[in-house]
């Protein structure tokens, strides 16, 4: 019988290691991104389907894990088929979907009351053994990572006003990607024009074919196409989206950029240590009526205005989207005039007589942070991965560094910048319009 037993077993891994599909099946069954058949009904404690998922207590790795005292054993092909936790290995099929469904698990003893009791379709057993058979292996691959490469996505405005701002960001990411590999893979980018065909088909065009992940994408803030992404956990790693404040960042983003109240406040902070008066600023996020020191006005045009009426000297403060709604010919000579940036100055720094770009700096240091989290995630990739690899710390420009950490989702801070009048044209750095995509 035990030989038999033994026989039956050996057939099913033959017949798993040719059900790819099954397998992916199984997959999105264990790490939650479809849900069992049942809802609620296929747990004897009706778990709502986001909760049932195997992956929330063993992991997305199938290593298992430990939490609120409860540990939930690795579920790994190798764990689960040979002798541990003080008895024998699940021997065959039944025993282990004894142990899926009833709570029966090696050698007849009781699992722990926390597993849950699965209430499984046919199919759905077949695809979850399936999957099992190579759960936390180099074969247990989410859409877009193939063996020798991993595929990767961009969304910018390639046509229209913002063209020039769309191509300079892809040629930073295809130099910061140039002959990279991790882990043996090639990283692959694909781009589309979300100029276009607008964000959300465009962010579908790439979902479809399919990619692991979005790097260094640029659209106008957009709720939908931030919900698609989360959707179908695929990370944004390096977006260079603007945020209006640091809680408007998605749990499946990574920002390079500075959001807008932190640039209000650091803008704010520079003004009030300006020497000269009167101090007029032009908005970047709204603030609270009353701040001492500081005029603050909505309006480019009303914020000449006021500097013309306020005399010969006096302080200035803009970001850098206003500085290039701002004629600098008409700013006295005695006014100082301060500039805050959503990233670093290092990036407007030139190289000897070669004036920067700092859109193709900003497209080559999202490449490079997309480089350092694959690394740190390892050859076994899951699509939280990215996110849980970010580096503390990463330099993918001098003077430049990025910084994050569990609460931190932006990597720079706003930077600041002293121009003189007449001021250089900025139209090269100004952050693209909700028009120019």
């Amino acid at each position: 019988m035990r030989r038999r037993a033994r026989a039956a077993w050996a057939a099913i891994l033959l017949a798993a290691s040719a059900g790819g599909a099954a397998a992916q099946s199984g997959r999105a069954l264990y790490q939650g991104h479809a849900p069992f058949a049942a809802g609620r009904e296929a747990t004897a404690n009706r778990l709502p389907p986001a909760h049932a998922a195997c992956a929330n207590c063993h992991g997305a790795d199938a290593a298992g894990r430990r939490e609120g005292g409860v540990v939930a054993p690795p579920l790994g092909w190798a764990a689960l088929t040979r002798p541990g936790q003080g008895a024998g290995a699940y021997a065959e099929a039944a025993a282990l979907r004894a142990a899926v469904t009833h709570g029966i698990g090696r050698d007849g003893r009781s699992l722990d009351p926390a597993m849950p009791r699965y209430r499984l379709e046919a199919g759905e057993w077949a695809a979850l053994l399936d999957y099992l058979r190579i759960a936390g292996t180099p074969a247990d691959r989410p859409p877009g990572v193939a063996a020798d490469h991993v595929a990767l996505g961009t969304v910018l405005p390639l046509s229209g006003r913002a063209a020039a701002t769309g191509a300079a960001v892809l040629a930073g990411l295809e130099a910061g990607l140039a002959e990279a590999r991790v882990h043996g893979r090639r990283l692959v980018l694909q781009a589309v024009d979300g100029a276009s065909l607008g964000t959300v088909p465009a962010v579908r065009r790439l979902l479809a074919r399919p990619v692991f992940a979005l790097l260094g994408g640029i659209w106008p803030e957009d709720a939908a196409a931030e919900a698609l992404l989360a959707e179908a956990r695929v990370a944004h790693i390096g977006s260079l989206l603007t945020r209006a404040r640091e809680d408007a960042t998605g749990a499946w983003a990574v920002d390079l950029l500075a959001p807008l109240s932190a640039q209000q406040a650091t803008l704010a902070a520079a003004l009030r240590h300006c020497p000269a008066e009167p101090r007029l600023g032009l908005l970047v996020a709204p603030v609270e009526a009353g701040g001492p020191g500081t005029t603050w006005l909505a309006d480019p045009a009303g914020l000449m205005q006021a500097v013309g009426a306020a005399g010969p000297a006096g302080c200035l403060g803009t970001s850098l989207a206003g500085a290039a709604r701002i004629d600098g010919r008409r700013l006295p000579a005695g006014w100082r005039w301060q500039v805050v940036l959503p990233f670093p100055a290092a990036l407007l720094e030139g190289e000897g007589a070669a004036r920067p770009d700092p859109w193709r700096r900003l497209g080559f240091a999202a490449a490079r942070l997309a480089v350092e989290t694959l690394a740190q995630a390892g050859l076994v990739l899951t699509e939280r991965a990215p996110l849980a690899a970010l580096p503390a710390h990463l330099e993918p420009w001098p003077g430049a560094a990025l910084h994050f950490g569990p609460r931190r989702r932006q990597g720079w801070d706003p930077g600041l910048i002293e121009l003189s009048a007449p001021a250089p044209a900025t139209d090269a750095v100004a952050p693209p319009t909700p028009e120019g995509g």
